[in-house]
């Protein structure tokens, strides 16, 4: 009986452990996803300042031309084009 129970204890023993060295390896790897977040969300503000007009809705807004026939002759008419320059 005391074998069974130095056998069972010392496998419980060896389940701690290895869940503790399994708790520590994932703490160190939601550290380092944590500093990749917020090195991916620092990049992305420097990208956001250099092109502020990068996500800007106007730009890619309808905008009409008046157009004039090449002779000159005739009546003026709109034309649309998009704006995305």
């Amino acid at each position: 009986m005391d074998g069974e129970i130095k056998t069972l204890n010392s496998r419980l023993s060896s389940s701690i452990h290895a869940r503790d060295a399994e708790m520590k390896t994932l703490a160190g790897k939601r550290n380092e996803l944590a500093q990749a977040s917020a090195k991916y969300k620092e990049l992305d503000e420097l990208v956001k300042k250099l092109s502020p007009r990068a996500n800007d809705p106007i730009r890619f807004r309808t905008v009409l031309f008046l157009k004039q026939p090449d002779d000159g002759l005739g009546p003026v008419r709109l034309e649309k084009k998009n704006k995305n320059r």
